[in-house]
């Protein structure tokens, strides 16, 4: 079902995430349903660099490797950001071996906000799968590091995958209702995101489903949505029934 969009929270709920954050506090993440740094998304990512005190964006591009368009999406990602007086660095990780390099890892260890682009889910999840990038995001996620993943990059940090959020993670989903956004670069065609597009849940798995420009976002103490679209549960009665990021 939609998630309502919050409202202010009671004395009760205020004094029950101060505590929260004073005990377990995870770093702010935000997973995004796709058609990343377009119009619509600046609210939730103005939001994601003031969580992040930072002017930086580090963006990994590697899903976009997969249709050969890394630069694109960086380019992407520095217009759009430049306009927010934000700056980009790309961590030009392209394939596996890239994964491996520890000039990348070093650069994501440097990182205080770091993106995680759209394109292929496969291609992303074989890359960083159980590799040292992946885990230097772990270490650095420990440290504060702020993290946001869209469309592809939102799906493999899914329970079924990465593991770093606790649901199966199901981007594009107003295509679900039959409308669709803008495409643009770094966007792989649809045949090459079957799972994006057509993913059902599966049963008795909780999971979202994330409409493009939206974000799920977790800042610090509590889950909220935030841009143009909705969040669906599938499995859950509401954001308070979503654990806080495992990474």
């Amino acid at each position: 079902m939609p998630v309502a969009r919050s409202g202010p929270l009671s004395p009760i709920a205020r004094r029950y995430l101060t505590t929260y954050r004073r005990e377990m506090s995870v770093a702010p993440l935000a997973l995004v349903g796709g058609e990343e740094w377009r119009g619509g998304c600046e609210v939730f990512d103005r939001r994601l660099l003031d969580l992040a005190r930072t002017a930086t964006v580090a963006v990994l591009p590697t899903a976009a490797a997969a249709e050969g368009k890394p630069e694109g999406s960086v380019a992407w990602a520095r217009r759009y950001f430049t306009a927010l007086g934000a700056e980009v660095k790309g961590v030009m990780v392209v394939d596996r071996d890239g994964a491996h390099d520890p000039a990348h890892c070093d650069a994501v260890r440097r990182a205080r906000f770091l993106y995680i682009a759209g394109g292929s889910p496969p291609f992303l999840y074989q890359a960083l799968e159980d590799s040292p990038l992946w885990q230097a995001v772990i270490e650095s996620r420990r440290d504060g590091l702020v993290m946001a993943g869209s469309s592809a990059g939102a799906m493999v940090l899914g329970s079924s995958r990465l593991g770093a959020v606790a649901v199966d993670v199901l981007p594009h989903h107003e295509r679900r209702r039959g409308t669709t956004g803008e495409g643009g670069p770094g966007r792989a065609p649809p045949e090459a995101e079957p799972a994006v597009e057509r993913r059902a849940p599966k049963q008795n798995a909780p999971a979202v489903g994330i409409d493009a420009r939206t974000a799920l976002l977790w800042d610090g103490a509590a889950w909220s949505v935030s841009g143009v679209g909705d969040v669906t549960m599938y499995g859950l009665s509401s954001l308070d029934d979503l654990p806080a990021p495992a990474v």
